[in-house]
């Protein structure tokens, strides 16, 4: 049971990184005539300390200001990406009304392949991943619980997903099914995990004679730390 892998779910997705976006939100964000001031406030709210740099050293305001702004500027793109990936929710569920989900679907993801396809987005699939682990990119903590909530019936999250760097319209593509994994697939893991077992349990017996021998001497009136090397051992004294 150890060895036995979870269920797990594989999606389709389109992605809207907010890097495709930072020259239209800069261009917003430049006619802003109260950034300054929303800045200056911001930093004076958080404290000089709040902002350190890569040596976790306090950044001069200067510094701290120019990190504000380009924390705004990334929060300005993902709101375009997000309004585009909006646009490609909305195409989605029209889809979804000419073509309902079926639970006999062989591909559940087809609705959003064929939006993807029209509005000349590339579509993309996770990697499979358990309900315990996330898609392998930046996305809410609740993803997970999200993703596996879906189902042929119920294939697509029309609410786009709002990430760190990008907005991501999902679709459920194929479930994979928990499985106990050959030994063949998995013979190196298994002897890294025997050989560590067995180190322990030798560490430990080699502990336990350790402990008898120490106790005989020091029974004898030897103190511990004659009796240590003469075991065998190094005494080592803790801070």
């Amino acid at each position: 049971s150890a060895y036995r892998e979870p269920e797990k779910v594989q999606l389709s997705y389109v992605v809207y990184p907010a890097s495709n976006y930072l020259a239209t939100a800069e261009e917003k964000l430049s006619t802003d005539t109260n950034l300054n001031e929303r800045i200056d406030m911001l930093y004076a709210q958080r404290g000089a300390d709040f902002y350190t740099d890569a040596n976790n050293q306090v950044m001069t305001p200067e510094a701290a200001k120019a990190q504000i702004r380009e924390e705004a500027l990334h929060e300005l793109a993902l709101v375009e990406a997000r309004r585009d990936a909006i646009d490609f929710a909305l195409g989605l569920e029209k889809a979804m009304e000419a073509n309902p989900p079926q639970a006999a679907n062989p591909n559940p993801a087809a609705n959003l392949e064929k939006v993807a396809a029209e509005k000349g987005v590339p579509v993309q699939t996770t990697r499979p991943f358990s309900q315990f682990e996330g898609p392998g990119f930046n996305v809410p903590a609740q993803f997970s619980r999200l993703a596996f909530a879906l189902s042929p019936e119920e294939p697509v999250v029309l609410e786009p997903i709002v990430g760190e760097d990008a907005v991501y319209v999902v679709s459920f593509k194929q479930p994979i099914p928990s499985r106990v994994q050959p030994l063949d697939e998995i013979r190196a893991r298994v002897t890294t995990d025997y050989t560590r077992s067995e180190s322990y349990r030798l560490a430990r017996a080699a502990g336990t004679n350790l402990v008898s021998k120490l106790e005989t001497a020091m029974g004898s009136g030897t103190g511990f730390e004659a009796a240590a090397p003469e075991a065998g051992v190094e005494v080592i004294d803790l801070a």
